[in-house]
């Protein structure tokens, strides 16, 4: 019985700590393996009637378009802009030719000569809400016997009164105010319901040759490749061909002149 702990204890001696233990060896990378990860199968876009694949011939037909847009900005803002001040030029001539109106009206209607033919502006008023509760209850004779009788009061005026309207007409400046001048009077042009963005957009278009979404796609992609590191455009959503990349490389100079406008759309 004394003897089985001297033969564990020889058995332990006899077998290396390694032979009792299993130690994984660990895993070299295979050369090859790591090699067909490194490369991963680069991204390509899809090409359809709306997005164009931007070979040499599509970026010139863009910077034409480009161009056009670039050439005709300056006409087409100087006539947005004539336009909206002829119209703001025509509100504020109507908007003061009223205020003259009105201006010229209060001092006829309080005025003693006018009082004199028309009576006073609360009699008046008067006589008006009668002829209306009267026209309101159906009873149209009443109404009309009520102006009937104002007519008749005015018949009576002496003339001489009347005549003084005229007085009291040049006083409150009554010609000035009916007066228009035909600036104030010509109706301008109604606001364009294109903007300028747009009507530069149809003129680029045209004169690429695209379609709508056509230029605007391609607009959109340059766009994407002018502003953004090529390092990071790889990680982008932005999609490009190396055929395209290299077209675009090759324009890039001549699209940085259109930049500016790409960004304001």
């Amino acid at each position: 019985m004394r003897s089985t702990p001297l033969l564990l204890a020889a058995a332990l001696v006899a077998n290396p700590l390694a032979a009792q233990f299993h130690v994984p060896k660990p895993k070299i990378p295979n050369p090859l393996t790591r090699a067909t990860q490194a490369v991963a199968p680069a991204r390509q876009p899809t090409f359809d009637d709306r997005v164009l694949e931007m070979t040499d011939a599509r970026l010139a037909a863009l910077i034409r378009g480009l161009r056009a847009e670039q050439q005709q900005r300056p006409g087409l803002e100087a006539g947005y802009k004539k336009n909206a001040d002829d119209r703001a030029a025509f509100q504020v001539a109507n908007r003061n030719r009223n205020d003259r109106i009105n201006t010229m009206q209060d001092c006829l209607v309080n005025s003693p000569e006018y009082r004199a033919v028309y009576g006073d502006p609360a009699a008046q008023r008067k006589n008006n809400e009668r002829i209306q509760k009267a026209r309101d209850r159906g009873d149209e004779r009443a109404a009309q016997a009520i102006e009937d009788s104002v007519a008749n009061a005015m018949m009576m005026i002496d003339p001489q009164v009347a005549m003084g309207l005229v007085t009291a007409q040049q006083r409150c400046g009554a010609s000035q105010a009916v007066a228009v001048t035909p600036t104030a009077t010509r109706m301008p042009a109604a606001e364009p319901r294109v903007r300028l963005g747009d009507s530069l957009r149809i003129i680029g278009t045209g004169a690429s040759g695209m379609t709508d979404e056509q230029y605007g796609v391609m607009r959109e992609r340059v766009l994407a490749y002018l502003t953004t590191d090529e390092q990071d455009l790889r990680a982008s959503l932005w999609v490009f061909s190396g055929t395209e990349m290299t077209a675009l490389r090759a324009r890039k100079s001549e699209l940085q002149r259109y930049q500016s406008l790409l960004v304001e759309g």
